[in-house]
């Protein structure tokens, strides 16, 4: 399975079944061995917590996932095949089939493999998880250890032994704080690794953002790398190896540009190795507006996150966590100068300001708190009372959260219907959610209609449909049984035998034509559209059984 980078609108539900590829060179692959036993890896996946992430075994360590490797999802807590909080091995003999999308195993031989974490969404901040993480993990007489992976084991994927005791000292490590559950809800957080693991991402995450921006085949075909995150993590851990610098002396802009300067290098070469057209150097000028950016992580993750502060729990710091993932939203987004995201870091950064920010990351810590409007917000105006700040972040009241909706439909539509003759467009879904009302997770079927760019006597484009039905799971992300709501609906689509995850999250409701309309946003690998919903979330009176009865259900909004 790739995961690929399309939306619901592009029709990620439909198109993927004309897309194949693979991927990699071969190099350094496990053999398959038919009388192998099967090994299964478990762990966690933490920047904070990533659920619904595809982690994977990356035989060839190409930084993708190729068809014949290994992959399962991580579960809501981030967890793949075993979950400690909850005492559940995902791989076992009587594991329902909700439960086996997080078993990963394998029957390739091997004693030392590369496991890679992609796409996902962060537990702490209800945000898709941008980047890859990874971990190298060694296999002995056929056990595997459990495995925390997270940004510091990504930093020392490719570096030898005598490296890592190098970068570890660097950071102020050990080998023991690798296998730290730096932010587990149930204890207290690890300020110090958290602190660390943040600037880490967060830098590689800018960084890799501005060169895969220009490189844009990388993550888009077959064979390439996720994005440029593994490559900046490389060069980041050739520097720190060398034992002459720490992590605070290495973010200056001349390490920066160097950096950023052999990442290029190595995606250029696989440009080359692929036949790809070459774009254009880039040079210090280019890197210039990045460079100035991310230069200034390091204080705004040591104002919001300090690493010398104790005694905190998960809850204490997830308003500081967001306040950081907002920045580097707006930084992500950024398609020229945004003088925003300079106010923000240097609001952020100023003590003057402690207790607003206080207020704000207090205000960011509850359920109800929404990072759009920060990261839309200039930082010029109404940042200066406690009241206007907590009026930023709070989800409006009107926005109701998804709670108890197993036994219920919805069904939502792209309100745009293209543009006639020959580009006309008829997209909707809808979902028929099963499990009790108490359920926090089930299975769905929905049905797909998919019609983009078709021609005014009916005929349709490739990929095309006029009702399709998929099947899936849907969870829902932070509730409990003591709290059933949720502000995201996550969901693992399975598709002609590929699996696939994306969330759901309500929006606010508008008015047209006199009619309410509730609105719902749709995330699928960092791509947003919104689509709307007149009726809302129903009880489910029948289900589909097939693909024809969905287009019975689905009927054209543009033939008549």
């Amino acid at each position: 399975m790739k995961n690929f980078p399309i939306t619901l609108a592009a029709g990620f539900f439909v198109a993927l079944a004309g897309m194949t590829g693979c991927g990699g060179s071969g190099q350094d692959a496990a053999e398959k061995n038919p009388s192998a036993k099967e090994v299964s890896f478990s762990g966690a996946a933490i920047d904070g917590h990533i659920a619904r992430a595809l982690v994977f075994l990356d035989t060839n360590n190409n930084a993708t996932r190729d068809p014949w490797e290994a992959f399962a999802f991580t579960d809501n807590d981030g967890y793949y095949s075993y979950n400690p909080l909850i005492q559940t091995n995902y791989c076992t003999s009587t594991t329902n089939s909700e439960q086996a999308q997080y078993c990963l195993r394998t029957t390739q031989t091997t004693t030392s493999v590369v496991i890679r974490i992609d796409g996902g969404y962060d537990v702490l901040t209800g945000e898709p998880f941008e980047g890859q993480l990874s971990r190298r993990v060694e296999v002995v007489n056929d056990e595997v250890p459990f495995s925390v992976i997270s940004p510091i084991t990504t930093l020392l994927v490719s570096a030898s032994n005598t490296e890592t005791s190098v970068i570890l000292q660097s950071l102020g490590l050990t080998t023991a704080d690798l296998d730290i559950d730096y932010v587990n809800s149930s204890d207290v957080v690890n300020s110090k690794l958290l602190n660390i693991a943040l600037t880490l991402h967060k830098l590689t995450s800018v960084l890799s953002d501005r060169l895969t921006d220009t490189y844009n085949k990388i993550g888009d075909d077959f064979g390439t790398p996720n994005d440029a995150s593994a490559m900046v993590y490389e060069q980041l851990a050739k520097e720190l190896a060398t034992g002459e610098t720490s992590l605070a002396e290495l973010i200056t802009p001349e390490k920066i540009i160097d950096i950023l300067d052999t990442a290029e290098e190595n995606l250029r070469q696989i440009y080359k190795d692929n036949d790809y057209d070459l774009p254009t150097d880039m040079n210090a000028s280019q890197f210039e507006r990045v460079t100035q950016t991310a230069v200034k992580i390091p204080d705004l993750v040591n104002s919001l996150i300090p690493a010398e502060k104790t005694n905190q729990m998960q809850n204490d710091v997830t308003g500081g966590v967001k306040a950081i993932e907002s920045v580097v939203i707006k930084t992500l987004q950024e398609t020229s100068t945004d003088n925003s995201i300079d106010n923000a870091i240097n609001f952020f950064t100023d003590s003057n300001n402690q207790n607003l920010i206080d207020s704000l990351t207090e205000s960011l810590g509850d359920d109800d708190s929404d990072l759009s409007s920060l990261i839309n917000h200039n930082f010029t105006s109404g940042m200066d009372s406690t009241e206007s700040i907590n009026d930023l972040v709070k989800i409006a009241e009107t926005i109701e959260p998804f709670t108890a909706i197993g036994g219920f439909k919805i069904k939502v539509s792209d309100m745009d219907l293209g543009y006639g003759p020959d580009q006309l467009k008829d997209q909707e879904v809808e979902f028929y959610f099963q499990g009790n009302n108490s359920a926090l997770n089930g299975s769905f079927q929905a049905c797909v209609k998919y019609i983009d760019e078709a021609n005014i006597d009916g005929s349709l484009g490739k990929g095309n449909t006029r009702g399709e039905l998929v099947k899936g799971y849907w969870s829902l992300l932070g509730a409990s049984e003591n709290n059933f709501q949720s502000y995201s609906l996550l969901l693992t689509i399975e598709f002609l035998g590929a699996k696939y995850s994306a969330v759901i999250k309500p929006a606010e409701s508008i008015i047209v034509n006199g009619e309410t309309h509730k609105q719902y946003r749709f995330d699928n690998n960092g791509k947003f559209i919104t689509w709307r919903s007149t009726e809302g979330i129903r009880p489910i009176d029948s289900v589909p059984n097939s693909s024809k009865e969905c287009e019975q259900r689905l009927p054209s909004r543009l033939w008549f």
